[in-house]
């Protein structure tokens, strides 16, 4: 099984050496190929070490982890209106990120949003927003998504234009079900996760590979 890393900057690396198209050059390589070299910095920055077959093994937990760090936010200056109305606050720019990694954990979703994310593309279209975005409102835009964009202050006449409501004002108490129930599915699985590693754990076998084959000591 292959050795794979978890750094401090919540990114997934998998240990690779010659005989993985690299060259001599031994080191950590990440689902997008970015390529860093197995030293004492590269160790230090791993926070746990475990093995799996490939990146596929844990892509659903990874995938959880950017939601809940790297993508969503409880706010409504920016987020998506999928076709049933339901909200969901992105970061900037991060609207195309939020339904490829909701891709990743179809399987764990909700009936309703794993319906969606299972359609996506085709029929009524999912609205990205943006506060400093003004927009005409799609004319195949369901009612459910002018419900919601009226309910959250993007509705002006027909564009899409934010209005600086704030969030408890559009939910009562600041309270989105959807929001919600999906941040709950990815806690859920970050918790699967720990324990994937602790069952996988190879912090020993990690050390002692990297400090052998790059020849320094720890």
């Amino acid at each position: 099984m292959a050795l794979f890393t978890r750094d401090i900057h919540n990114r997934f690396w998998r240990y690779t050496s010659n005989r993985d198209g690299f060259g001599a050059q031994k080191g950590w390589v990440d689902v997008a190929g970015d390529f860093k070299e197995a030293n004492k910095k590269s160790m230090e920055e791993g926070l746990e070490f475990f093995h799996a077959n490939d990146f596929e093994d844990f892509a659903p937990y990874v995938a959880a982890r950017r939601l809940l760090f790297d993508i969503m936010e409880v706010y409504l200056d920016q987020g998506v209106v999928t076709p049933s109305g339901d909200f969901y606050g992105v970061r900037p720019g991060k609207h195309e990120a939020f339904v490829e990694a909701l891709g990743e954990i179809k399987a764990r979703l909700p009936d309703r949003l794993e319906r969606q994310v299972h359609s996506y593309g085709i029929g009524t279209p999912w609205l990205g927003l943006s506060q400093n975005e003004t927009k005409p409102i799609p004319s195949d835009a369901s009612k459910a998504q002018i419900e919601t964009l009226e309910q959250i202050g993007y509705k002006d006449g027909e564009q899409i234009n934010y209005d600086g409501r704030f969030y408890r004002t559009a939910f009562t108490d600041g309270d989105n079900p959807a929001m919600n129930e999906l941040i709950n599915v990815c806690f859920d699985l970050l918790d699967e996760y720990d324990l994937y590693a602790k069952n996988n754990k190879a912090i020993y076998a990690a050390l002692q590979m990297v400090a052998i084959e790059n020849d320094f000591n720890l």
